[in-house]
């Protein structure tokens, strides 16, 4: 068990020190060689006291270690050991690139050492030159993804002009237009404008290369697929951030390719960012070199492309080609300045609109709590209304009621008034048959004092 901590710590070391962690190696070489804690207690090795070792970590080699203080340097060799370099540690992306010889500074149009690239026609050169043929058989293999049996040995380079067979139909230019010794067809195009059929013309061009194969007679088993490649200056899936994107045609639940199918490629050169010192594939170089090429100051000794820089270097202008090449050029600046112009008031306009839609809802949200609170401000007046009706209501009961018990108290009244008058009555006329006072007082309820009176008032009126 103590030996397997060991181990650990000491993987752990190689790693932080791997990644330039000085302090954290220091420190686990001090545990290594100072003790190692096991459950709470710390197992020391019994040794003498000393202020340095020696110790060995690899077969010839040794790291110095300082008692309290740590690690202070590891060997020379242990760079370049066997450990330091497996693959498990081997950051796969630092695999060393092609660096492409180029300037920082701001170069202008005449000065740079480089045509561009995008250019018409010499795209087309780049394309077209048989010096050039095993190049763009690489960059096709590069931009198809072709793997095994479907990659492309040789090309041979084809009539880019297609005339239509119905009357008054619409030609198509192919900036390049190649096929294979498999007689499988490929177009390459170079957009630098916008367009808005752009997905229908590349759909043109594909159709038309495919349906002008066979001649009248032949067999459809003839037929070959046509693979179409486009780089485009501008971007165009504003949701995705890949510069590549392969179309092909699939079944919708299956998802396998139909059979001998067309096959697009679309290059977005605005998303391909990858640095000078990391490109690996020609596509990788010729991409970089359309995006950068006013850096380039010339192509390098590993170049993929050598053909491109070659081309690009020996094509010779005449004075009024070289014209029309800088008049292209120019073109191209103002009209990429006025599209960002353009741009830039868009946003403008978007961002107004944006906030005008903000602004709007705001205001609705402000109408809405207004009416919700207008809403709730009617009801509660109509149920202070309904609750100054209930009084209303509860007040003329009570004076109802108050009359009701008024005339109440006085019927009483009256009715004991009568009752009294009775009783009176009664007690005169029993005085008159002469019974006692106590039988008058059971009969009539009168007190002895009443009937006393009574009887008093009897005797005086017989006088």
């Amino acid at each position: 068990m103590k030996q397997s901590i060991k181990v650990c710590l000491f993987l752990c070391m190689g790693i932080y020190s791997l990644h330039g962690a000085a302090a954290e190696a220091s420190a686990l070489a001090e545990v290594l060689f100072n003790g190692v804690t096991k459950g709470g207690a710390k197992v020391v090795k019994k040794r003498p006291a000393v202020h340095s070792s020696s110790v060995p970590l690899f077969k010839n080699s040794t790291v110095n270690v300082q008692r309290g203080k740590g690690l202070r340097a590891w060997p020379k060799n242990f760079q370049t050991s066997g450990f330091h370099k497996t693959a498990f540690f081997q950051d796969q992306d630092e695999t060393k690139g092609i660096t492409i010889p180029e300037t920082s500074e701001s170069i202008p149009l005449h000065r740079t050492a480089l045509l561009d690239p995008k250019d018409d026609e010499l795209f087309k050169r780049i394309f077209t030159s048989k010096e050039n043929s095993q190049m763009v058989v690489g960059l096709l293999n590069d931009f198809l993804e072709l793997e095994g049996q479907e990659r492309i040995e040789t090309i041979t380079i084809l009539n880019n002009e297609f005339t239509p067979r119905r009357y008054r139909g619409k030609k198509s230019f192919f900036d390049i237009f190649c096929k294979d010794r498999a007689g499988k067809q490929f177009i390459v195009e170079m957009q630098k404008d916008k367009e808005k059929a752009f997905f229908k013309r590349l759909h043109y061009y594909a159709s038309a290369a495919y349906s002008e194969q066979l001649g009248r007679g032949l067999d459809y088993g003839l037929l070959k697929p046509v693979y179409l490649v486009c780089i485009v200056d501008h971007t165009l899936f504003k949701d995705n951030q890949d510069y590549k994107h392969i179309f092909t045609l699939k079944h919708k639940k299956m998802h396998t390719e139909f059979p001998d199918g067309p096959r697009y490629v679309v290059i977005e050169l605005e998303k391909f960012t990858k640095t000078n010192g990391r490109i690996k594939s020609a596509e990788d170089e010729f991409l970089y070199l359309l995006n950068n090429w006013q850096q380039v100051v010339s192509s390098p000794p590993d170049s993929k492309i050598k053909g491109a820089y070659e081309t690009i270097s020996s094509y010779n202008f005449s004075s009024m080609e070289y014209l029309a090449y800088q008049e292209r050029m120019l073109d191209e600046m103002t009209r990429r300045d006025k599209e960002e112009e353009l741009n830039q008031v868009r946003e403008s306009v978007k961002h107004a609109e944006e906030s005008l839609r903000h602004a709007e809802e705001q205001s609705k949200i402000a109408e809405e709590k207004a009416r919700a609170a207008d809403e709730k401000s009617k009801v509660v007046e109509e149920s202070l209304r309904q609750a100054e009706e209930k009084s209303k209501i509860a007040e003329e009961s009570l004076r109802q009621a108050e009359e009701k018990s008024k005339i109440a108290e006085e019927k009483s009244k009256v009715a004991e008034e009568k009752l009294g008058q009775m009783n009176i009555d009664t007690a005169l006329k029993l005085i008159a048959f002469k019974l006692s006072t106590l039988q008058i007082k059971e009969a009539t309820g009168l007190e002895d004092e009443t009937v006393e009176k009574l009887r008093l008032k009897a005797k005086q009126e017989r006088k």
